[in-house]
């Protein structure tokens, strides 16, 4: 590969004035030898192409000693912006004379002398979930090697780092299932990627760049989240890329293994046959997952956990619906059953209902459940009694378990959700709005409405832009959505809060009672 050049010193020097023999106690200016300085240039190479390349270089350590007397020079050589610097600049003896040099660079490591002649004992950090992380992990050496003045290009002296532990590359393929359950579309549902059974521990010898594991050092690595495709109609398979930096070392199988969570279910992989991890060198490690995560359902109805700070889990499809772009069913407030015969929410007018007075008004004053005709003759959920049935005022604000249509629907802990609910989805998630035409939900326009809580933000639920019913009619379907809450508007008691959106706004509202409108439910 090519590599930048990087110099020590630049300026150029007069061979003939410095022809004369160095220090024996020292091959540098620094202590007051004398020969020809050399200028350095560092670069990184290796198979891994891993994550430590030349720009990333700041540091390293250096030793050079000459062949033919007691010579020996051994500092850290530092970068400050361009230029490279060392507290003092290592000497050519001569033009002939052979000199061996080797030089190690590991994160947060300060060599010394003695482990470049005898060896030190190191780990890579289990935490690589960063590309600081990933960096840390890599170990760059060059082992002992011998060149003299004139083999050299005009004196430099050329530093070329390699990699001495493997990469590993984990390709995780996930099947058609996840693009089927609507997981990963746009972004990676993977959570807690795990590897596990390796060890972390070795030692190495700098001179000969030598590095062997040390058993009985296993930890967990979580390694470093890289590329994501996401499915798409045509191609269902999504593949998900983690890397990580590994000690080289033999894997019998079924000691390696990698776990993993997607939405509400946990996955792991184990090698198959031995794998042996060898250095400068990477792996690639193909792993799949075939198995959609089983949804957690309460009382058969599934749930998404958006990590709100309430802990609220929202159902991923309104009631009436088996899936998220169906509309579902439409219910007046308080009511808890549609007017109109299964079958016909959609219908517009709708022509099959339940009875005849149903028939002939649909979702109105003279249908409404909890008053006797008008909006001012309310029988139940009524704050200020000159809206009540001969000045009735019960005081109630939320709805009753047995007048509430989720929980009368799906029974269990579900429920239509408060004003406060909806006030906590709107400030906690991200609304983007879906437009008709859409691949994601199946044409059906609405919005995605997805957690910002970190660890959470594979997560989201969809609205589709049901409309509402008003009297025989549907009306605003596929631009609107209605979503009823089970909070009232106390000041004016003949309406209740909703969730409303439209194209340009997501907001709540409230809106009279009688309109049929969407539920979506929640549960604790």
């Amino acid at each position: 590969m090519t590599t930048d050049k990087i110099h020590i010193l630049s300026a150029a020097l007069t061979l003939a004035a410095l022809l004369t023999s160095c220090s024996e106690d020292d091959f540098s200016t620094g202590a007051g030898g004398t020969g020809i300085p050399m200028q350095i240039e560092p670069s990184v190479t290796g198979g891994t192409k891993a994550s430590m390349q030349t720009a990333d270089l700041t540091e390293f350590y250096l030793q050079v000693t000459s062949t033919e007397g007691a010579y020996s020079y051994f500092d850290k050589v530092s970068k400050s912006g361009t230029a490279w610097s060392a507290s003092k600049t290592p000497l050519w003896p001569d033009e002939t004379a052979l000199v061996t040099y080797s030089a190690a660079y590991y994160s947060g490591h300060a060599f010394t002398t003695d482990e470049f002649a005898q060896g030190v004992d190191l780990a890579v950090p289990t935490d690589q979930s960063t590309q600081a992380g990933l960096n840390s992990a890599d170990l760059l050496t060059l082992k002992a090697t011998q060149t003299s003045y004139e083999k050299t290009d005009n004196g430099v002296l050329p530093v070329v780092l390699n990699h001495a532990l493997a990469k590993v590359n984990l390709v995780l393929t996930l099947g058609d299932a996840f693009y089927d359950a609507k997981l990963g579309l746009t972004a990676n549902p993977v959570t807690a990627f795990t590897v596990k059974g390796a060890n972390t521990s070795f030692n190495f010898k700098p001179q000969t760049g030598a590095v062997t594991v040390t058993a009985g050092t296993e930890a967990d690595i979580t390694p470093l989240p890289g590329t994501y495709t996401p499915a798409a109609a045509t191609t269902k398979t999504a593949t998900a890329v983690y890397e990580a930096i590994l000690v080289p070392q033999t894997f019998a199988a079924g000691a390696l293994t990698v776990s993993f969570s997607i939405g509400q279910g946990n996955y792991v992989w184990t090698n198959a046959t031995a794998i042996t991890l060898t250095a400068g060198t990477t792996v690639n490690l193909p792993l799949s997952a075939t198995t959609a995560p089983p949804v957690d359902p309460y009382n058969g109805h599934a749930y998404v956990d958006l990590g709100l700070p309430s802990g609220l889990k929202w159902a991923t499809c309104n009631v009436g619906a088996s899936k998220p772009e169906e509309y579902g069913d439409y219910f007046a407030w308080g009511d808890t059953v549609p007017y109109y015969k299964e079958g016909h929410s959609q219908d517009n007018p709708c022509s099959d209902w339940k009875d005849d007075k149903k028939k002939t008004y649909g979702y109105a004053w003279e249908t409404y459940k909890w008053c006797d005709g008008s909006y001012n003759t309310l029988t139940k959920y009524c704050s200020k009694s000159t809206y009540g049935y001969n000045d009735f005022q019960d005081s109630k604000t939320t709805l009753d378990p047995e007048d509430d249509a989720a929980r009368y629907q799906w029974g269990g802990p579900w429920r239509m959700p408060t004003k406060a609910d909806l006030e906590e989805l709107l400030n906690n998630c991200k609304w983007d709005r879906i437009d008709a035409g859409n691949t994601e939900f199946g044409g059906i326009a609405g919005f995605k409405v997805t957690s910002q809580k970190e660890g959470y933000k594979d997560r989201f639920i969809f609205l589709p832009a049901a409309g509402y019913r008003d009297d025989t009619n549907l009306n605003n379907v596929g631009s609107y959505g209605y979503y009823w809450s089970s909070s009232l508007y106390t000041d004016i008691p003949y309406n209740a809060y909703f969730l409303d959106f439209y194209s340009d706004y997501v907001l709540w509202d409230y809106n009279y009672r009688y309109y049929g409108q969407s539920v979506r439910p929640v549960c604790e």
